[in-house]
């Protein structure tokens, strides 16, 4: 689920049960809303702020960083979604997945992903060629 500030003025908080007033929380998706102080990550107890990502998991509600980790701590193996194979040392997470940190790579020129991507259809490419492949070019500067 991702976070989004929103005017809710009746909504009741799902935590506290008392009235959001002004700006509050709500979860895409879950019909649910909270106010900014109540929502917080089961596991570590962090704030989540606008743009953060939470799961929802059985009576818990993760941060990413928790959320990792409870995969990991159960798993007990970390597997690269690309390889497939043993993860030792350092890894990336994106796309909801763990990755080598040379596994995570473009598509189309495999040059390796260490900053700002773009993914279409669960494929991580480079900003310049997710421009080139999918981009919409401005048809009198010619620019994306």
């Amino acid at each position: 689920a991702v976070v989004s500030t929103q005017s809710t003025g009746g909504t009741l908080c799902n935590l506290c049960q008392k009235y959001i007033e002004g700006e509050g929380l709500s979860v895409q998706g879950k019909g649910k809303s909270y106010h900014i102080s109540c929502l917080t990550c089961t596991k570590c107890g962090g704030r989540f702020d606008e743009g953060s990502r939470i799961t929802f998991e059985k009576d818990q509600t993760l941060c990413d960083e928790c959320k990792v980790s409870e995969r990991q701590q159960s798993s007990g193996n970390h597997i690269c979604s690309a390889c497939h194979t043993q993860i030792v040392g350092t890894s990336i997470f994106a796309m909801e997945q763990e990755w080598h940190m040379n596994c995570f790579t473009c598509m189309e020129c495999r040059k390796p992903l260490t900053g700002e991507y773009m993914c279409k259809d669960g494929v991580p490419y480079c900003e310049e060629d997710y421009q080139t492949q999918f981009g919409q070019c401005c048809n009198i500067c010619s620019e994306f």
